[in-house]
Order: structure tokens, then sequence, then C-alpha cells
């Protein structure tokens, strides 16, 4: 940018003489200068494209360390996940859910049930032929004592069965759990990663600062600039932006 060039323009745009105006120094986003006026401050840029720059700068540092400046319920319709994030949390929290429950509660979530009664059959048929044997027995009778023994027998070794079958079924029953409840919560998070963790008790400002929530920096600083203009965030005196001679591109800053 050529300074007497910008300093010959801010002369005719403001009427004060060359003299009394000088260069100050670089803007700290993009290609910007900052020339004094008089009392005056101007933010200076080559062009649009210069100006587009500084201000996607500037905001971008903005709302990387100070998001809270913004207006939060605009800044939570630009706050994303890390696909890595989403995975390793869906895993945890699946794996920390499946763990707490009981094996009991584990096969009846997962609808095996009939896994279980289909591993004991063969024990369910014994007792079931022990119980009629004694119920057919002759009161009384040796062979009723021979058939109520059979049917203890039948009777504990179908309750062994079938508590071996509900701890190996509840452990198949807690990967089932663990696989559809991962699938779930990054299916949510995908979609609404706000309201997930809104509904495990964190405020949105936890999350971000958890690192659990980010601020898809690119595309917030596209919309803030699409929205409220160049202006809004690079003159800090009116809020308004002027092109002059030459096609600089003019930010009063104080």
């Amino acid at each position: 940018m050529d300074t007497d060039k910008v300093i010959e323009s801010l002369a005719a745009f403001t009427e004060y003489e060359p003299d009394d105006i000088s260069e100050s120094y670089d803007y700290a986003y993009g290609k910007g200068k900052v020339f004094e006026v008089g009392s005056r401050e101007y933010l200076v840029f080559a062009d649009d494209e210069d100006a587009d720059d500084g201000a996607t700068e500037y905001l971008t540092e903005m709302l990387e360390n100070e998001p809270e400046l913004f207006v939060q319920d605009w800044l939570q319709s630009h706050l994303t996940m890390r696909p890595g994030d989403i995975s390793i949390i869906a895993s945890e929290d699946a794996d920390s859910y499946a763990d707490d429950i009981d094996e009991e509660r584990a096969i009846e979530e997962a609808d095996m049930e009939d896994d279980v009664e289909e591993s004991i059959s063969a024990a369910r048929k014994a007792f079931d032929d022990a119980q009629d044997a004694y119920m057919n027995a002759e009161p009384g009778s040796e062979e009723e004592d021979e058939a109520s023994e059979a049917q203890d027998e039948a009777e504990e070794a179908l309750d062994a069965a079938r508590a071996e079958a509900i701890e190996k079924i509840a452990d198949l029953a807690r990967d089932k759990i663990r696989e559809d409840l991962a699938e779930q919560y990054e299916d949510e998070m995908r979609s609404d990663p706000i309201s997930f963790f809104q509904d495990r008790g964190y405020e949105v400002k936890d999350a971000i600062d958890r690192g659990f929530l980010v601020i898809d920096v690119e595309a917030a600083a596209e919309d803030a600039l699409s929205t409220d203009g160049r202006a809004h965030f690079l003159s800090t005196y009116d809020g308004n932006e002027e092109e002059i001679e030459g096609g600089f591109i003019v930010f009063r800053i104080n």
C-alpha cells in the first residue's frame, strides 16, 4: 500500500492538510495500516479483498479467545464437535452405562430373554420331566421318594444352568447395549451437540471450556461478516465504512 497515495486520499476525504496526516502503525490483523489524521485515527486497507481478510482475521481471533463477547444464541448455532471427540465420548458414555446396570436389566434392555430360555431349555425339560414323574408317583411309595429327590436335583441343575446362562448372556447383552448406545450418542452429538451436553448437566460455556464443544470459527466469521458487515467490527468509532479515492477502504477507529 502506497503511503503517499493513502495520505493524499485521506486529505481529500477528511479535508485535512497532508502534513496533518501520517502513518501510525500496522494494524494487528491482515494488511491494514492505521493513519493519524489530526486527532483522529483511520484504519485503511488497500482494497476490498484486504479489508475482508483483515476483518476475518480479527473475528477469528475474537471467536477463539473471547467467544463470550458474542451473542450466545447466535454463537450456539456455530458450535460443533471434533469427529474424534464424538467417537470417544460416545464410547465412554456407552461403556459407563452398560457397566453400571445389573445382569438381568442388561438382558431385558437388550431384549435377550429368549436367549436365556433357549440356553436352559435342556435343563428345564429335565426339571419338567422330573416334576411330572414326582406328580405321577404313588404317594408314600419308594418311587415317590426317588422322584422327589430327582426333582430336587433337576431344580438345582436348572437354577445352576440359569445362573450360568444369565452371566454369559449378560456379557453379550452389555456388548449389544454398548454398540447401540454408542451409535445413538454419536447421532445425537452430530445432530444436536448442545442438547446432548445440556441433558448431562453441562452449561454451554462449561462444555466449551472443557473442549467438548468447539466453535466452527470459519463458518461463524463468515456468517458474522455477512450479517453485520465489516464496519460493525472494524470501525470502533462510528461503525461506518468508506471507500475513498484510489479504492482504499477506510474505517474510523478513533
